[in-house]
């Protein structure tokens, strides 16, 4: 998927293992910029208050607190579009993720086919959001013909100028 703009993204892990493995694999993604890392919660909280990232990976097991707690102390200060993925080496956070709707889970260690999947997610989150706000403002150039198909793989947006139709049947007499 093309995309111009990046995306930041800060990893709030209390390892520094898992952040510098995830972050090179984020690496591999040409519209991610990785922004910050912070492994205890109060530098966390004020790399995300002056980053505001896009996307925030968060380990749910922290030194002083859990993920969830911490996510829920600074809930309050996220005044713009933020997507967190809960982190975490044990699945049973898998139930709290879901129940607290955070837009995903990625279990450690990960493949790069579980983060693939979770950031075709995000692209397709922010891509549609980004279409639908430029066809609200009336601002799409004369594209507006357009809508946005799921694919295996995530999302893909298709222009009315793209798109071609064939139909084949059988005539019976």
């Amino acid at each position: 998927m093309i995309m111009e703009s990046k995306y930041t993204v800060i990893i709030v892990d209390d390892m520094p293992m898992g952040i510098a493995l995830l972050q090179q694999s984020l690496n591999r993604y040409k519209n991610i910029a990785v922004a910050g890392t912070a492994t205890e919660e109060c530098c966390a909280a004020k790399l995300i208050q002056s980053l505001k990232p896009d996307l925030l990976f968060l380990d749910v097991e922290l030194s002083l607190n859990n993920g969830f707690e911490f996510y829920n102390g600074i809930r309050h200060l996220i005044d713009w579009d933020m997507h967190v993925v809960i982190y975490s080496g044990f699945e049973k956070y898998m139930k709290q993720t879901l129940r607290f709707s955070f837009f995903d889970f990625l279990k450690k260690p990960f493949d790069q086919s579980d983060l693939d999947e979770v950031m075709n997610r995000f692209f397709c989150k922010k891509e549609k959001i980004c279409i639908e706000s430029r066809v609200n403002a009336g601002s799409v150039e004369g594209n507006n013909n357009c809508f946005m198909v799921s694919t295996i793989t995530g999302c893909k947006v298709l222009y009315i100028n793209e798109i071609i139709f064939f139909e084949y049947g059988m005539l019976y007499n």
